[in-house]
């Protein structure tokens, strides 16, 4: 599956929620002491259940179906966060002697507790915003923002992307401190990656016996309905081999996702397991105690859990790599080679980035770390030259902070990551310092460090320039909605995405026989769609294009436009495909909605009577219409745009986080 950032929403949409505060509303959550009584019902609640019983169900949930039909079956709407996050609630307490059963209604029960959490935890976030309307609205725009980022932080998975992908992420950014990590926790990243693999084949190797056995089931049932209900010994025969069949399925549901020290020493020394079983696996009763969605939840480098001394249960089916990364990534980041890890994780990025560059555009000259000025000033990472087409790309490897639980303060570090030497806005500086001279008709020579000419780009050859702002992580609703925080240097927005999405987008591309035409089309009509079409996922615009082969709806769309997180379900029919499933198959209806029908009507209705209003003649007694008298002293208010609601001088349309 490509682990795509999160799916459904909260049961309190943040566009209801900013739409409330906009007209005064005041918001009515439980307190935090309520909050925290909730919590703690939960964590007494779940400690009756039993590790095993609780990891089949969720591991068995994981396997059999996808983020949407969990999100439809069950009303999570964050599903892998909310599951892990019941896990990581379930490690708080010991083991019970004996566990209550859990079926599928103790486990809706569960689920409808957990989204409750959710739910009133993201309403502490929110805070009243008091004052005069000038500032009133300064604050709510920098907590429309901060409330994004929040709610992207709390929903979203810290490391993403396919399975294939995180493994070639463990090889490219850890292999090459092999060395340092045998020395400091047993094992090489090359050790990692071999267990990751052999552990893999072993649960796969159970998977398939288990859908063997449910296939069998199916026929044997099939048969016997033929049959009647009258006794044969044809009937008696396949009653038995029902029989056989149902313990063996019975064994097999109760061990799939079951990992035994002993089963891999036929593939690794006992002190290797053992060094495995220390990093990888934790012990309940015995982890750092979770009480809010956003604290550290151990199974996110810990996501094996153990039930015995020789065995322990995956939580979800393929996530020890994803483990892994960020395992490794907290452990490179404060040892003694930290400086050395970042500066090879800056150099794998642009690596990367020019082979997948080159992949889609094999006849284009690629210039890395080249400079424009002969000092060794002002370096740029790519910088492809493909007449009339010219991309100048900057990577930026560093990753956004944890924002803080003050929305307002939160926003402050926001701006700070995104505008700093390692931030969105400073690869935009960059970039535009080519792009723009060459829209300006003047020709800019490319010198290498030592200040000698390697290249000239002659203005006259390019008509076509776009910029790319290529991050290492992803940034969420600051790289998709560049608008939110973005300062323009005279050029068009720059595509944003991040490396992981990027090559997912480029490997669809080529899968449909797509190359450079489609490429250029994608990004030409991508930095067209700010600040009207929102997401919170790059993959869902990019899956709109695979799709369709262009973006010109949602380009032409009239008003604000949010886009469904299930555009990029495209990509997982394409990985099935490859792997040897069905053959993809590509929506092309177009089906847009525009924001404002997701807003309270109460909120619309406000717009409204402020819009009447301005058009009457002041009250003041002046004479002239409101709008050229005292509402232009009581600051900005709201006006409609094209058909969407907007706060004027505000920097984020009402939008509804698809969380």
């Amino acid at each position: 599956m490509y682990l795509r950032r999160f799916n459904g929403c909260a049961a309190q949409n943040l566009d209801i929620l900013v739409g409330e505060m906009r007209i005064g509303s005041k918001l009515d959550p439980k307190s935090y002491d309520e909050l925290r009584a909730l919590i703690s019902e939960f964590e007494t609640e779940l400690s009756h259940f039993s590790s095993d019983a609780m990891l089949r169900v969720l591991g068995t949930l994981w396997l059999f179906m996808g983020v949407n039909e969990i999100h439809e079956e069950f009303g999570l709407t964050s599903p892998l966060k909310q599951t892990t996050y019941l896990l990581g609630m379930l490690l708080n307490s010991p083991e019970p002697r004996i566990g209550r059963d859990l079926g599928k209604s103790e486990m809706q029960q569960l689920f409808n507790r957990v989204e409750e959490i959710f739910d009133y935890y993201v309403a502490q976030f929110f805070q009243e915003i008091d004052g005069a309307e000038p500032e009133r609205l300064a604050k709510l725009a920098k907590t429309q923002i901060g409330m994004a980022v929040i709610l992207d932080y709390i929903n979203t998975p810290r490391i993403s992307g396919t399975h294939e992908q995180v493994m070639k992420k463990l090889d490219l950014q850890f292999s090459p401190f092999d060395e340092y990590l045998e020395n400091s926790i047993g094992l090489s990243a090359t050790e990692i990656r071999s267990f990751i693999s052999v552990i893999g084949n072993q649960l796969q190797s159970k998977v398939d016996e288990l859908q063997l056995l449910v296939e069998a089931k199916k026929n044997l049932q099939a048969q016997m309905k033929k049959l009647g209900t009258s006794p044969t010994s044809d009937s008696e025969a396949l009653t038995k081999q029902l029989e056989v069949i149902e313990q063996h399925y019975g064994a097999s549901v109760f061990s799939w996702n079951h990992i035994s020290k002993s089963a891999l020493l036929a593939h690794f020394d006992q002190s290797k397991i053992d060094s495995f079983w220390s990093f990888f696996t934790c012990v309940r009763g015995r982890t750092l105690h979770l009480v809010h969605p956003d604290d550290t939840n151990i199974l996110f480098t810990k996501p094996l859990v153990q039930l015995d001394d020789d065995v322990a249960a995956a939580a979800v089916f393929n996530q020890l790599a994803h483990a892994a990364v960020a395992a490794l990534d907290d452990q490179m980041r404060t040892s003694p080679v930290s400086a050395k890890y970042f500066k090879n994780r800056d150099r794998t990025l642009e690596s990367e980035a020019a082979t997948i560059i080159a992949s889609i555009l094999p006849d284009a000259q690629i210039y890395q770390s080249l400079y424009d000025s002969p000092d060794s000033q002002f370096e740029h990472d790519l910088i492809v030259s493909d007449p009339p087409y010219l991309l100048v790309l900057e990577a930026k490897a560093s990753t956004l902070r944890p924002p803080f639980r003050d929305v307002l303060e939160g926003y402050e570090r926001l701006t700070s990551d995104f505008s700093g030497d390692k931030g969105i806005q400073k690869a935009y500086n960059q970039a535009e310092r080519v792009s723009s001279k060459i829209r300006a008709g003047i020709d800019v020579p490319l010198y290498s460090k030592k200040g000698e000419v390697q290249a000239v780009l002659s203005a006259a050859e390019f008509s076509h320039i776009h910029s790319i702002c290529l991050t290492a992580e992803d940034w969420g609703y600051l790289a998709t909605c560049l608008d939110l925080l973005v300062r323009e240097e005279g050029g068009p927005h720059p595509w944003a995405p991040n490396l992981m999405d990027m090559e997912g987008f480029v490997d669809a591309l080529l899968h449909r026989g797509w190359g450079r035409e489609e490429f250029y089309r994608f990004v030409f009509e991508r930095q067209q769609l700010y600040p009207r079409v929102r997401s919170e996922d790059e993959m869902t615009y990019c899956g709109w294009f695979i799709n369709r082969g262009t973006l010109e709806q949602l380009v032409r769309a009239k008003g604000a436009v949010f886009l469904s997180i299930d555009e990029a379900d495209v990509f997982d029919k394409i990985e099935a495909e490859q792997r040897g499933g069905p053959k993809a198959t590509y929506d092309q209806s177009a089906v847009i909605q525009a924001l404002e029908e997701r807003l309270p009507t109460e909120f619309r209705a406000e717009v409204e009577r402020r819009q009447r209003a301005a058009k009457k003649r002041c009250a003041c007694g002046s004479g002239r219409m409101y709008k050229n008298c005292c509402q232009k002293k009581e600051g900005p208010q709201p006006k409609r745009t094209s058909g969407t609601t907007q706060l004027s001088g505000s920097p984020l349309w009402v939008a509804r986080v698809n969380l």
